[in-house]
């Protein structure tokens, strides 16, 4: 029996509940995407897609392969292969409810070959961004995703790389703890 897909805007935790991630397909407003016919939307879910006078974003449901850190999650596209468009993986960081300018934890990205790290907690530095999302281009603009790296603020900072590809079943979206000698030079 295939595992059950989990309908909701972020389905997947890649640091428990501090830090999810969706796969988002965009389409201009007035494109009809082809449905995924292996793929029903239930009747029962929530409302999770966005629109708006110029887009339709959709949200795509996933499934876990291990839920803690170092965990696996794939992603069951919606539409057919000729339909992508735009394809990105959101990333959320959960918010203090005292500070809602403040994330529960302090956390950057950054990828090789990039000289700054970027999203989350680099807007307290004047950077450009938002401290919620992150957003991601998978495989739209280019042929593979590149692993991104998350430096975590704890006791001790904790990092993680997070690697996506595309495979039979969907989009595969992986974590692990990796040490700071792994890490671009730009979040150490």
């Amino acid at each position: 029996m295939p595992p059950k897909l989990i309908w909701l805007k972020f389905p997947g935790e890649i640091f428990g509940p501090d830090l999810k991630v969706a796969l988002e397909t965009t389409f201009p407003k007035d494109v009809v995407p082809q449905p995924n016919p292996l793929v029903s939307v239930p009747a029962s879910i929530p409302p999770m897609d966005y629109h708006d006078d110029r887009v339709a974003r959709y949200y795509h449901p996933a499934y876990e392969i291990g839920p803690d850190v170092g965990g696996r999650l794939i992603f069951v596209p919606r539409f057919t292969e000729e339909s992508k468009l735009l394809r990105r993986l959101v990333f959320r960081r959960k918010m203090d409810n005292r500070d809602p300018q403040r994330g529960r934890l302090d956390m950057m990205l950054a990828r090789e070959g990039e000289e700054k790290p970027f999203g989350f907690s680099c807007w307290k530095r004047g950077d450009k961004g938002n401290p919620t999302y992150v957003a991601l281009d998978f495989c739209s603009k280019t042929s593979e995703f590149v692993p991104v790296f998350v430096r975590i603020e704890q006791r001790m900072p904790v990092f993680l790389k997070i690697e996506a590809e595309e495979i039979t079943e969907g989009v595969l979206v992986s974590s692990k703890v990796v040490s700071s000698a792994e890490v671009p030079e730009s979040l150490q």
